[in-house]
């Protein structure tokens, strides 16, 4: 529902979408409700945070370079969006789910598993007074990480091959003004938090947030302001447009070396 006013509208920690093929339907019953459901080309994301047991064949999921990896059946996602009168202001109100299917092949054992992942998300897009408007989404879900801008994993494997899904959540809060005919001002805070999911193979740890693995994210923060003014704009003729962006990312793994800080942050600034 919402882009953000980012430099890249579609970065911004919180948001929760993907790029990809799907089959939306949607109908109207009235002129303020719409209500859909698509199906969308799916992807078992794990990412190279998750280890792996050492005898599953790691083509079946997306460890972060296999976009081919093969799911049972399509994402499929159901949302429902209402957007009440109110005179000249706007609001939208929506919420949705998600339904995956999961299938991991052991061929040491000849054998298959599966398991669903499910996810539910609200939001909205609130308009107080003309050309304030208030932000709000949040995405919590039992294996659909994927979804979520910071890579959460969807599962991890335990050693017989079969597949656990990762919980996770993502959430969203921002304002925009529309301080001048020109002028825009934007602030958004967003986070992702991703649960642990360890097991063990043969005496190894394996799965996400295991002992030493510092690429296992337990939470990142991402705290952005900005403004976009524009510079020309005519309708017509197309626009020219100035956006100056600072973002503060914090990122806390679940696991550190002796002696290291416990989160690592990064400013960084977008023109």
């Amino acid at each position: 529902v919402v882009l953000s006013q980012d430099l890249d509208a579609n970065l911004q920690l919180g948001l929760v979408w993907a790029r990809q093929n799907q089959f939306r339907f949607v109908m109207h019953p009235s002129k303020t409700i719409a209500a859909g459901v698509s199906i969308e080309n799916p992807q078992p994301f794990v990412g190279s945070a998750v280890v792996l047991p050492d005898s599953f064949p790691a083509v079946e999921v997306d460890a972060g370079s296999t976009p081919g990896a093969p799911s049972p059946y399509p994402d499929i996602i159901g949302k429902v969006a209402f957007e009440p009168e109110m005179g000249s202001l706007h609001q939208h109100f929506e919420a949705a789910v998600v339904v995956r299917g999961f299938r991991t092949y052991a061929p040491g054992t000849n054998t298959s598993f599966s398991t669903t992942g499910t996810g539910v998300s609200v939001g909205a897009v609130i308009e107080p007074l003309k050309n304030l408007v208030l932000i709000g989404n949040g995405f919590w879900s039992s294996g659909g990480g994927r979804y979520m801008i910071g890579q959460a994993p969807d599962f991890m494997v335990k050693a017989d091959g079969s597949p656990s899904t990762i919980g996770s959540m993502s959430a969203l809060g921002g304002v925009e003004a529309q301080v001048r005919p020109m002028t825009m001002v934007f602030g958004y805070f967003g986070t992702v938090r991703i649960d642990q999911n360890i097991a063990s193979d043969n005496g190894t740890p394996i799965g996400y947030g295991i002992q030493d693995s510092t690429a296992a994210n337990r939470s990142i923060d991402e705290t952005t302001v900005g403004v976009n003014h524009a510079l020309i704009r005519e309708a017509g003729h197309g626009a020219l447009h100035l956006i100056v962006q600072h973002s503060y990312v914090t990122r806390t793994p679940w696991s550190v070396p002796s002696g290291t800080p416990a989160s690592a942050n990064a400013h960084m600034f977008f023109a």
